[in-house]
């Protein structure tokens, strides 16, 4: 394999590396995607029980 071979080689190689890599990113960033849906999610029920806390604590009643 002569230097111009080698060169070659080496870039492929970093290539492949920096692919990996990315796909190792899109991989981490869909699973906050799918945290950050969960906890608004969650969030969502809270603040909904917590506004039923505050209407049955006011003496109010469901219609």
């Amino acid at each position: 394999m002569d230097l111009q071979e080698q060169q070659l080689e080496l870039k492929r190689m970093k290539i492949e590396e920096m692919q990996k890599m990315r796909k190792v990113k899109e991989q981490k960033l869909e699973e906050l995607k799918k945290i950050h849906t969960s906890v608004d999610a969650l969030l969502s029920l809270v603040m909904l029980n917590q506004c039923k806390v505050e209407y049955k604590s006011s003496g109010l009643q469901y219609l």
